[in-house]
């Protein structure tokens, strides 16, 4: 593993690993935790990643999608369930000098 990589970096490769580029939701709403990191370190990440790295472009592409699912100002995916819709967009927040974020929840709390 990249030296560069922070603890929360480190732990989304598991799932970046598993996804293999394919922009699933578990994977978008990883990179959201922490997009402006994930994007600065996109070398670092791949690096790591080894030979299940999708490859520098496709993780680009994966950090855009995951902004275009919580963006208010994207259009929706034809036929997307309403409740998907309106949930993940009202778990997401504009934080200054970081972008969208989506905040993470504690049920036990």
């Amino acid at each position: 593993m990249s030296d560069g990589l922070t603890p929360v970096l480190r732990s989304m490769l598991p799932v970046l690993i598993a996804d293999a580029g394919r922009a699933r939701a578990e994977t978008l709403m990883t990179i959201l935790a922490d997009p402006l990191a994930f994007r600065d370190h996109l070398d670092d990440i791949h690096v790591s990643l080894g030979s299940a790295s999708p490859g520098v472009a496709e993780l680009v592409q994966l950090v855009d999608a995951a902004k275009r699912a919580v963006s208010t100002s994207s259009r929706t995916v034809e036929d997307q369930h309403v409740i998907s819709q309106v949930v993940l967009r009202r778990f997401a927040e504009e934080v200054p000098q970081r972008g969208i974020v989506v905040a993470r929840f504690n049920l036990a709390y």
